[in-house]
């Protein structure tokens, strides 16, 4: 059995989205489904091979990794059940993506097989979801079209509807809890990048916090504290393409400067109560459970970098999906991430990777092909 892809996780919510995407957009693809239960994957309807695996048996995630040119991986928390198939990866040189927002496990990562990835080969592609492809492909090519670094990036969130799968909270769960453990927690704006101790810290790049941007007053983004350190990594693989000092923050737009601060207090609540024990547990998802086919066509998210480069000019890219950025958009990311590792096996050297360090132009093409709008404009 050689395959071109195998999604791992296939009767996750996410996991049978990027099914039937990668399926109805590439139907000559050799794809494989993998998971837990074989009746499962039998009710999914999709002709396909299907593999019974347990992401905590290393010999069946060898498996994985023997028998695919890359692997999607949607089963999470990550820090509970992805170790084992990133190793087998690494070990084998099979390229991977993830949809992982879980900074702890993607710096033990880093720390156990970034030297046996790049040795291998092994592309291994992280946070490849809604964190943190917007950011990290959203810097990017404003650096690629501007042609010369920045000293300063905010990336807005502009507008955004979307839903959240109790999946995607049982893993901020996980990574909250890994946050607060002193034996797992990272601590510094800079933990996911090769050398934290070697990178410049000019300051102002405050996740909890409001400012006045070029689209408005703005507070916190909810997933600036993982998107960022992923977009700091990028430009420590990428030689500091984006620039030695570079300041990069991430909001989202509220209008006023009122609600800027009660979206910073707002989330500083959610955040404790999604890792508090309480009553209030029982109205959060449950993994595997997801927005309706009516939410997510509803779905719609723009972000917008804005940046300042160190002659003085102003940049602005716009990234648009016209779907929930969460379920029907990630399927996207993650589906077309596989399918830009699949066509470009010689595009980078093999390690812990990020969507703009591993995908890079490549990638931008791939999701502009498949509805999403990345566009860049000089403003002063």
């Amino acid at each position: 059995m050689d395959l071109d892809i195998i999604i791992f996780g296939a009767t996750s919510f996410v996991g049978q989205l990027t099914a039937l995407y990668l399926r109805e957009t590439y139907p000559d693809l050799k794809l494989g489904l993998a998971g837990r239960s074989q009746e499962k994957l039998e009710a999914l309807g999709i002709e396909a091979p299907l593999i019974i695996a347990d992401a905590n048996d290393p010999a069946d995630m060898d498996f994985l990794a023997e028998h695919a040119r890359v692997v999607i991986s949607t089963v999470g928390p990550y820090t509970r059940y992805g170790a084992h198939l990133i190793m087998a990866c690494a070990e084998r040189g099979t390229d991977y993506v993830n949809l992982c927002g879980e900074a702890p496990f993607i710096r033990q990562m880093i720390d156990q097989y970034q030297a046996t990835a790049h040795e291998t080969g092994a592309r291994i592609v992280q946070a490849c979801g809604f964190d943190s492809v917007p950011s990290d492909i959203g810097m990017y090519e404003l650096s690629r079209q501007a042609e010369e670094p920045f000293t300063k990036v905010t990336m807005v969130v502009t507008d955004l509807k979307g839903g959240l799968s109790g999946g995607t909270i049982a893993s901020m769960k996980e990574s909250l809890a890994a946050q607060e453990n002193p034996d797992t927690a990272i601590h510094g704006k800079y933990s996911l990048c090769p050398d934290p101790a070697s990178e410049a810290n000019p300051g102002g790049q405050k996740d909890m916090d409001i400012d006045r941007t070029p689209e408005g007053w703005a507070g916190p983004f909810f997933m600036a504290g993982f998107n960022t350190r992923i977009v700091r990594r990028s430009n420590s693989l990428l030689d500091h393409q984006y620039g030695r000092e570079l300041r990069y923050t991430e909001r989202q737009k509220t209008g006023s400067k009122l609600a800027a601060i009660a979206l910073a207090a707002g989330l500083g609540v959610a955040f404790k109560a999604v890792t508090t024990d309480g009553p209030w547990q029982r109205l959060i998802p449950q993994p595997g459970t997801g927005p309706s086919e009516k939410s997510q066509e509803a779905g719609h998210f723009t972000t917008v970098h804005h940046g300042i480069t160190t002659t003085g000019k102003h940049w602005a890219t716009t990234f648009r999906g016209n779907e929930d950025p969460g379920y029907k958009g990630t399927a996207k990311f993650l589906g077309e991430a596989a399918m830009t590792l699949l066509a470009t096996p010689d595009h980078t050297a093999g390690g812990i990777l990020t969507p703009a360090s591993g995908l890079g132009a490549p990638y931008i093409a791939r999701l502009r092909a498949a509805g999403f709008t990345i566009s860049s404009r000089k403003l002063v």
